[in-house]
């Protein structure tokens, strides 16, 4: 409805206690007036909200993976031999399983400070046997079985 030349809502109501109407014209202008200030108010909320849970996101990335990094690294180290300990650090998860694969070395017969094995050097394939089986080897499928055949020369 137009009144004064602007457009306007009409809001009737009932006073309970005596059944009178109340009528009230409020100009349109004014009812949506708030309303932009409380949509840049929820996309702060928003905003921040988001940016929170990419923060919280990011340190416990950090403190998860850094420990799994460091065992790994520490793991390679002492495959290559120039290390004699395995990473044990970090939340608890991860110190277990440094610790199994400390003892997993040690149940397998390896000396932890020497990094020798107590059943001799040719006990387990390197690296190189197990690239050269692959290397000469085929795979051949028959209807029940798979065969490994070396290769001629």
């Amino acid at each position: 409805m137009k009144y004064d030349g602007k457009r306007s809502s009409v809001v009737v109501r009932t006073i309970s206690y005596t059944g009178w109407k109340l009528i009230g014209i409020i100009p349109n202008k004014s009812l949506y007036q708030g309303t932009v200030g409380n949509i840049w108010m929820i996309l702060l909320f928003l905003t921040l909200t988001i940016m929170t849970a990419l923060l919280i996101n990011r340190f416990a990335s950090i403190y998860i993976s850094t420990p799994i990094l460091k065992l790994n690294e520490s793991v390679k180290r002492y495959e290559t031999g120039s290390k004699t300990e395995v990473y044990i650090g970090g939340p608890p998860e991860i110190r277990h399983l440094g610790a199994s694969i400390e003892k997993s070395y040690e149940d397998c017969g390896w000396d932890l400070i020497s990094s020798t094995n107590e059943y001799g050097e040719n006990m387990y394939p390197t690296f190189a046997d197990v690239r050269w089986m692959h290397c000469r080897a085929r795979l051949i499928r028959t209807s029940s079985t798979t065969l490994w055949i070396p290769s001629p020369g």
